[in-house]
């Protein structure tokens, strides 16, 4: 019989659940004072940049990005991101899946895990 190939778990993936459980208690208030009439409800998060410099690209337009900017992460839109400095380009996506099935994707391998 062919054996079954399982994914990794959070932990595994490096990925702290309680850290990440306290951040967003932390960040509550300060997401809360931003809310206003009107607000865009298509903003499911936002993409914020840690290190490095660069471009993002999103549709036709594109805007340089540095350290401490944040770009909105809208639902159904595309966007890249190119570095442009001599260091890479370090992101931290903060957001909501709208689809329950898809709220946890790690896409290539985690930087922070020590290969066996």
């Amino acid at each position: 019989m062919a054996e079954t190939k399982r994914g990794l778990t959070y932990a595994q993936a490096g990925v702290d659940i309680d850290a990440g459980n306290r951040m967003v208690e932390l960040i509550k208030p300060l997401v809360k004072a931003t809310a206003r009439r009107g607000a865009d409800a298509e903003i499911g998060g936002f993409y914020y940049v840690l290190a490095g410099e660069g471009t993002v690209r999103v549709g036709s337009e594109s805007a340089p990005i540095k350290p401490h900017d944040a770009v909105p992460l809208n639902f159904n839109q595309t966007r890249s991101f190119e570095a442009t400095g001599t260091a890479p380009l370090e992101l931290m996506a903060i957001g909501i899946v709208k689809d329950a099935a898809r709220r946890f994707q790690i896409v290539g391998r985690n930087p922070y895990i020590a290969m066996k």
